[in-house]
């Protein structure tokens, strides 16, 4: 009879610990899962942010933001203008389209949980919502949502919510460059490398792309995303395309041209700061790929300067090592036009990853890595 009795109170023993450790599993999972809504529900406009009333008109249409060289003050500025329209244009075709802008400007000044919010707010919207189709590349409201809905993820990589962020990898496919791209940025940020190679693979895609000219700034993002990762071979393999065409490029899909048949400044400065950035992490690459890796410590101590093209010219950053360590980064010239607060963000990013596996300032994607390309450089110049 006791031969019969030990096996089953070990059975029973054994269950008890099964139960208790999925108990305890979900447990977890809700304190995690409760963190997390906590942290969204709780974030609360700041003191800064007012609304700026402004008229509600067939005028007004995308509303007052324009691509211009923004510091934090005028973005701010800008910010209460759409918070306005947001709050009292309910029924306005643009109003989907202004809370867009609300969220991603919410973003470029590292207000993740506001942007969520208002991210969340427009991919919330019914399909009966009324939307003007007059924004090109973004003509229905499904096309208007696809980018807050991968920039929803990235926001969750970014915060260190890392099973949430697999979780909405594996249930969204990108149907967009955009889209795909932040979604590898996400996969980047919670270490899922081999699966953000494979969507920025997807996101270079040409049949991928709304507009086909803004691959050459993707590829710039994407190369200096896998020289942060340590995939040197990618770094090659992901700009190939790009340095078959050269510097000059007269391809229509990736120039705009004017009515005299010239080409567009713009569509120049983004492909040829693009291609100067891609050739600068080849270089990075190639050195290395010979053992000249970017490191953190057992540096040599002194001040160490890097550049890089950015999109309006050459941009120089400013390294300090101390104690062996990198100890400052700043960027101490640059002349590009989007917003003042990339050339302040990106080097505190790096310090506080003390990585180059960073989340760039949206829609500064250029700017962005050019820093971190100069940056890597001065410190390899600091390597012993």
């Amino acid at each position: 009879m006791q031969s019969l009795l030990i096996p089953f109170f070990c059975c029973l023993l054994l269950f008890c610990f099964c139960q208790n450790r999925k108990g305890n599993n979900k447990a977890e999972e809700s304190k995690f899962n409760s963190s997390f809504n906590e942290i969204i529900e709780e974030a609360q406009t700041p003191l800064w942010l007012s609304e700026k009333v402004m008229p509600i008109d067939g005028e007004i249409k995308k509303g007052p933001y324009k691509r211009a060289r923004k510091g934090v003050a005028e973005t701010k500025e800008v910010l209460g203008n759409y918070l306005y329209l947001t709050r009292h244009g309910q029924g306005h075709p643009y109003h989907p389209f202004w809370n867009y802008v609300l969220g991603l400007n919410l973003l470029r000044i590292n207000e993740d949980q506001l942007a969520y919010k208002a991210l969340s707010q427009l991919i919330d919207l019914p399909d009966t919502t009324v939307y003007t189709n007059t924004i090109k590349r973004l003509t229905t409201l499904d096309e208007l949502k696809e980018l807050p809905r991968a920039l929803r993820i990235r926001i969750l990589a970014k915060q260190g919510f890392v099973e949430q962020t697999q979780t909405a990898l594996q249930r969204y496919v990108p149907k967009q460059n955009y889209a795909a791209f932040n979604c590898a940025v996400a996969a980047m940020l919670i270490g899922e490398h081999d699966q953000s190679i494979a969507l920025l693979q997807k996101a270079l895609e040409p049949d991928i792309f709304i507009r086909l000219y803004k691959r050459s700034s993707a590829t710039a993002g994407a190369v200096g995303m896998a020289y942060a990762m340590g995939r040197y071979e990618e770094v090659f393999s992901l700009s190939e395309w790009m340095i078959k065409l050269g510097k000059t490029v007269t391809d229509k899909g990736y120039m705009k041209f004017d009515d005299e048949g010239k080409r567009d400044s713009y569509s120049v400065d983004q492909w040829e700061s693009s291609f100067d950035i891609v050739q600068s992490f080849r270089e990075l690459a190639f050195k290395a790929k010979k053992g000249d890796t970017f490191i953190w410590k057992d540096l040599k101590d002194g001040s160490y300067h890097g550049s890089c093209r950015g999109f309006i010219d050459t941009l120089s950053v400013s390294v300090l090592v101390r104690d062996g360590v990198v100890s400052h980064i700043e960027v101490i010239s640059c002349q590009d036009d989007r917003p003042f607060t990339t050339e302040k963000i990106i080097p505190k990013r790096i310090m506080d990853q003390k990585s180059l596996k960073i989340d760039a300032v949206t829609s500064a994607t250029i700017t962005s890595y050019a820093i971190v390309a100069a940056t890597a450089g001065a410190v390899i110049s600091a390597r012993k």
